[in-house]
């Protein structure tokens, strides 16, 4: 007894260490040097870290608006941007010293999570272990995910493709069977995805959607079934309330200028010098999976005509091929603008569930069919994983015409995030009428050599000059909703409301301090989604303890 307890626990740490190998590799080449090339997007989300890291510092919940970087504006990115997940940046900075470290620990915990949960959905589909590692292989050295890591910086994006496996996990046990933990691995998956990205979530419960939709069809869909789904939903609500509650109260309260919304899809005849290329260059019109997944997604679909028409892996090679298809200008995508479709933005944001279902198809096709050569599986596992960090080598190494890039090291790191620079997103309005001649404020308003001072988690202070005594309005974005505390020239101004700061200044130079409040309720639901969490865990748990003691 104590032999096998030995064994399994030897095995377990020789699979951990596996993990944590592939995960450091995949993180070390846009490292180099001690440097890392920052996008825009990324540029935004490590000034978030910082206020989120200085409120955990002083025992606070971070506030909703943010006074760090983001052109001293006060924006609500921590808001509409969910930042829960996000603690992975965070947690190292409590240990290291050097921020552009701690930045690269957490891309090296964020790979280690995603490969963790493809591997326990490759286990509950296959046994074999060279496919196990195919299947890892395909979803984590997609192209597509280099791309979001390394070149777009789309961190929330990122998490949430770490955590889209849990999701089809958690979809496939219901499968096997509705009284097992598959409810919660769904309602776990889907509640990180809510904590991390809002559109990745959108796109993810319309998967899911499907999924249950084509169960009703194929009168699979039982009653006991559409409970635990159910059960997955109210689950992941209460393990994202902090963060849904906190994006419909300022989506609710204040007329926001949203990012534009638009339907880029992939044009074909811009992806293939890419592809050819692999390059993860940051270009809507031409984001890829990589020439090997493109190339194993091309093979399949010829096995889909040339071998027996039966296995489950034809169902998901058929989906993968559809939902890959769908990402190309063929289709007059043009039509559906103006409706919910183009709050995606750009058709590539499919690829990352189109890496999945490739995942799978593959592994379910060489767990059917009876393969002997293993090598050749470990074969292409590694090319995957080579051409891969090949593409983020040269990204890493070369300057590239494809926006604004920052070349982050201990050094500037500061002053980068500090100068952090974005447009007008989010930023509140009155209404719709006004929203373009508010826009046109806010831009004119910048030409009043607003300087910053100081910056904290919570606050701001700004020096201003202006030519004569009256009444200016600034380019401090005001969120209904959200408790505010001025002072101008020291003296507490009051009635702080509309969608800018507006406030009387005397002549020559002005000194305005400004602070958010957080919100007595975001701790409340920030604490029921801990609880949900903790909640989780503990019915996995005993499920496994139960399991465990039935089998000795």
């Amino acid at each position: 007894m104590f032999k096998l307890h030995f064994l399994k626990k030897l095995h377990t740490l020789r699979i951990f260490i596996i993990i944590l190998t592939i995960a450091i590799i995949s993180t070390i080449p846009a490292f180099l040097h001690g440097t890392f090339k920052l996008s825009f997007d990324g540029n935004i989300h490590l000034s978030r870290y910082e206020s989120i890291f200085q409120a955990f510092q002083h025992g606070s919940l971070p506030t909703l608006v943010n006074f760090i970087g983001m052109n001293h504006t006060g924006l609500s990115m921590n808001g509409m941007y969910p930042w829960v997940t996000s603690i992975i940046f965070v947690i190292p900075r409590f240990f290291i010293n050097q921020p552009i470290i701690a930045l690269m620990i957490g891309f090296i915990i964020l790979n280690f999570i995603t490969i963790f949960n493809t591997f326990l959905l490759a286990k509950f589909i296959t046994n074999k272990r060279s496919v196990q590692i195919l299947g890892i292989a395909i979803y984590q050295f997609s192209s597509y995910h280099m791309s979001v890591l390394y070149s777009r910086n789309a961190m929330g994006e990122a998490i949430a493709y770490a955590f889209l496996p849990l999701v089809l996990l958690g979809c496939l046990k219901i499968w096997e069977n509705p009284k097992n933990t598959g409810w919660i691995l769904l309602g776990f998956g889907m509640a990180a995805i809510a904590n991390s990205h809002v559109i990745s979530l959108i796109i993810a419960s319309a998967m899911v959607f499907i999924l249950i939709f084509l169960r009703l069809i194929n009168q699979k869909l039982s009653s006991t079934e559409l409970f635990t789904y159910l059960k997955a939903i109210i689950l992941a609500v209460c393990a994202s309330l902090y963060s849904l509650i906190n994006i419909f109260s300022i989506a609710t309260s204040n007329f926001l200028i949203n990012p534009t919304p638009k339907i880029l899809p992939i044009i074909p005849s811009k992806l293939l010098p890419i592809l050819l290329d692999n390059s993860i260059i940051e270009r809507a019109n031409s984001f890829n999976i990589g020439p090997i997944n493109t190339l194993l997604l091309f093979i399949f679909v010829i096995l889909l005509f040339t071998s027996q028409h039966k296995g489950r892996w034809r169902g998901w090679i058929i989906a993968t091929t559809i939902l890959f298809f769908c990402t190309f200008s063929w289709i007059p995508w043009n039509i559906l603008i103006n409706t919910p479709v183009q709050l995606i933005q750009f058709l590539g944001r499919l690829l990352f569930v189109v890496s999945l279902l490739l995942s799978i198809s593959v592994m379910y096709y060489l767990d059917e069919n009876k393969l002997p050569e293993n090598k050749f599986k470990y074969f292409i596992s590694l090319s995957l994983m080579i051409v891969s960090l090949s593409a983020v080598y040269n990204y890493h190494g070369i300057n590239l015409n494809d926006g604004p890039r920052f070349w982050l090291t201990k050094n500037n790191y500061q002053k980068i995030i500090t100068h952090s620079s974005i447009g007008l997103d989010y930023l509140p309005s009155k209404n719709e009428s006004q929203r373009k001649q508010r826009i046109s404020d806010f831009r004119h308003a910048t030409k009043l050599k607003l300087s910053p001072i100081k910056q904290y988690y919570n606050r701001a202070t700004y020096q201003i000059t202006v030519p004569s005594q009256g009444k200016y309005q600034l380019p401090i974005a005001i969120y209904s909703g959200i408790s505010y505390i001025v002072k101008v020239n020291d003296k507490t101004i009051d009635n702080i409301s509309g969608s800018s700061l507006k406030t009387h200044l005397n002549k020559g130079k002005n000194n305005i301090a400004i602070k958010a409040l957080v919100n007595p309720l975001n701790y409340i639901t920030f604490l029921i989604s801990i609880l949900s969490w903790l909640y989780g865990f503990v019915l996995i748990y005993l499920y496994h303890t139960k399991n465990c003691q039935r089998k000795h």
